[in-house]
């Protein structure tokens, strides 16, 4: 099986690679079922390091390419937090909602 490796990211299959490469598989009797399509997707996941399975599964939930949480990125995303919440404090239309949600808080 091919296996993912962490160091190279894999090249993005084109939709018209992907429709002839499912064409191909059709007639494939190595997939007769979602059962035996689960086995091998195991046994393929099975086969690769720590490092490689979470990069996978990163990818496949969309989290590949996460920021770092350093403290100066937490420090600049909480400081944007704190200018929308004063934001959010002054305008009329969410003054309400928001002194409701302090007042909840204290």
């Amino acid at each position: 099986s091919d296996a993912i490796m962490p160091h190279k990211k894999p090249r993005q299959e084109t939709s018209e690679e992907s429709d002839e490469r499912l064409e191909d598989n059709d007639n494939d009797e190595d997939f007769e079922d979602v059962e035996s399509l689960d086995r091998q997707l195991a046994r393929d996941m099975n086969e690769l390091s720590m490092e490689e399975r979470q990069n996978v599964m990163q990818m496949i939930h969309g989290l590949e390419g996460l920021q770092e949480e350093t403290p100066e990125f937490l420090e600049e995303r909480l400081n944007a937090l704190q200018i929308a919440l004063d934001y959010a404090s002054t305008t009329n239309e969410d003054r309400e909602a928001y002194n409701l949600a302090v007042e909840i808080d204290a």
